[in-house]
């Protein structure tokens, strides 16, 4: 389902799956029956929200049966020692015949241009060989001049010589200014001559911004993870997979794309069970929280027009909106509970209710649960007769 933006295509690389077979690695246990039927679950619903191509590694051998028949991209890890350890236990050809693009570190491309270490490790240079036109440079860097450096210099130029480069990954980019990015994107369409890939870091919590904006200045694809990463390992996130393809659909409402984002909630399900990672209630797009309100003021804005506080309606995105009774609640807000359950109740019991609800919340110091709404309720019609 390849979105097309400005009348070309950009094609959306995920690398959930590499996170995955990261903790499972670490946890050092076989897939269950269960965790399979999961990881293909996982695979459907990731393209049905628009992923294009799934980026693999050496320890995504463990489930690759459940991705056999679906577009990939394999990546070398950054240690060159490990690649021809790893190539030879478990037959990485085998592994990667069927992906459509190799992915190379740009010093492990290096490494491997050097005439002694490509005939050491003849796997490396068949695999190479055989995927010509399919091969994706990684240049990790933090900002735009250095990676200039390393696109005019010998080594690159070597890189070049040996390989038919197709794309160029820029990863990292942590210390850009969206304001330059027109100039210094061009800067670099000036020395290469292949398609770009973005995959800026997350650690500055701006990468889906600096990605829509790339996308104005002719990046080709951009390299996401679901949830933009493990929470807890701040250092290597990237670009959230749903707030791009949401962000792209409705800020830039490109033609030709009918994703169901409706089936995040089950995505979101999948990838706890399968990470252990618990997503923030209060994630964009995916928060099971983002939904919920409470204040008088939002009640009645979103009563009246939801588009003004909400950018998209909650079914869009398969959540459910709920209002919240507590210390902020006005008297719209009890007059919507008030209506749901068929209650009458007059001005004055709905002031003594509001005053008990406000005294319940700061109290217990949250919000009041519908039951205990309806208990408050029960003791004010007692206690203050119409």
């Amino acid at each position: 389902m390849t979105i097309e933006y400005k009348k070309r295509p950009i094609t959306i690389i995920d690398r959930t799956f590499t996170s995955i077979s990261h903790v499972n690695s670490k946890l050092h246990s076989p897939y269950t029956p269960l965790e399979r039927a999961q990881l293909r679950d996982l695979v459907k619903m990731l393209i049905r929200v628009g992923v294009d191509i799934f980026e693999i590694n050496q320890r995504t051998v463990s489930f690759m049966q459940e991705l056999h028949g679906f577009p990939l991209a394999y990546r070398f890890e950054d240690d060159y020692q490990y690649n021809a350890r790893q190539s030879n236990d478990y037959g990485i050809e085998d592994i990667i015949k069927n992906c459509q693009y190799l992915i190379i570190p740009y010093h492990i491309a290096g490494f491997f241009i050097q005439e002694h270490h490509l005939s050491e490790h003849h796997l490396f240079a068949q695999l190479t060989q055989r995927y010509r036109n399919k091969i994706i440079i990684e240049c990790n860097v933090a900002n735009f001049q250095k990676l200039q450096v390393i696109l005019m210099s010998d080594q690159w130029r070597s890189i070049s010589r040996q390989y038919t480069i197709d794309v160029l990954r820029i990863r990292g980019l942590s210390q850009i200014a969206v304001p330059f990015l027109t100039d210094e994107i061009s800067q670099i369409r000036e020395l290469v001559q292949c398609s770009i890939d973005w995959c800026p870091c997350n650690s500055s919590y701006s990468a889906t911004a600096i990605t829509i904006e790339a996308l104005d200045y002719t990046v080709d694809s951009i390299s996401t993870h679901f949830n933009g990463g493990i929470s807890d390992t701040v250092t290597d996130t990237t670009t959230p997979l749903e707030e791009i393809i949401m962000a792209i659909h409705y800020l830039k409402q490109p033609k030709g794309i009918r994703p169901d984002y409706s089936v995040f909630p089950d995505i979101t399900a999948l990838y706890e069970s399968l990470t252990g990672d618990r997503i923030n209630g209060m994630k964009p797009i995916i928060g099971k929280d983002i939904f919920k309100y409470e204040s008088g003021i939002h009640a009645d804005g979103i009563a009246k027009n939801h588009a003004t506080y909400e950018p998209y309606a909650p079914e869009v995105v398969g959540n459910i909106r709920e209002l919240y009774i507590g210390k902020h609640s006005g008297m719209k807000s009890l007059t919507s509970f008030m209506e749901k359950w068929k209650i009458s109740i007059t001005h004055d019991q709905s002031k003594a209710l509001l005053q008990s609800i406000r005294a319940f919340s700061v109290n217990y110091k949250r919000n009041v649960r519908e039951e205990e709404l309806f208990y408050l309720c029960h003791s004010i019609l007692k206690s203050h007769p119409s």
